[in-house]
């Protein structure tokens, strides 16, 4: 059989979380006997969110974790990748009355969030085939007082080659 390269897909789309909470999301790609992974790609990355409130003095911070690891075979556990990125916020706020009226938006992209990872993990003569995990939390660090209404979505793509 002829060595050749092998492209896996993951990815996830997922509504905005509301309120201060987090959520977690794993995908995981299984790499068969004897291949070697060389690259991870994660792009088509849209982080779009809007909050809204009023009587508010902070607006949440929003994050995207990421984490690849190695969850079984020979290699297992390793965490190969790690990385936080803040999602950019754009505030107006609006004096009506004695009513501060508050929106943010919330957006980011492959610009923000994107990552091509170089590697080589794994040997031609593994007998048994390994898991790589993807792990992606987002997280509102919403100050306790910011009760603000949280709306919008969150897709991140990847790909992740390996040779055999």
């Amino acid at each position: 059989m002829a060595s050749r390269y092998h492209w896996l897909q993951f990815g996830i789309d997922t509504a905005w979380p509301v309120g201060p909470s987090a959520f977690i999301h794993q995908a995981d790609v299984t790499i068969p006997a004897g291949g070697i992974v060389k690259k991870i790609i994660f792009n088509n990355t849209i982080i779009q969110g809007v909050q809204s409130g009023s009587q508010k003095t902070g607006v949440g911070i929003f994050s995207l974790n990421r984490q690849v690891s190695i969850t079984s075979g020979p290699y297992s556990p390793r965490v190969i990748f790690a990385s936080v990125y803040r999602i950019p916020a754009m505030v107006t706020s609006i004096l009506v009355g004695l009513v501060n009226e508050f929106t943010a938006w919330h957006c980011a992209g492959d610009r923000e969030c994107g990552d091509e990872l170089q590697c080589s993990y794994g040997k031609s003569s593994d007998v048994a085939s390994w898991n790589v995990r993807i792990t992606h939390s987002f997280v509102n660090y919403a100050p306790s007082y910011n009760t603000a209404m949280s709306q919008g979505r969150v897709a991140v793509g990847g790909r992740l080659l390996y040779y055999k």
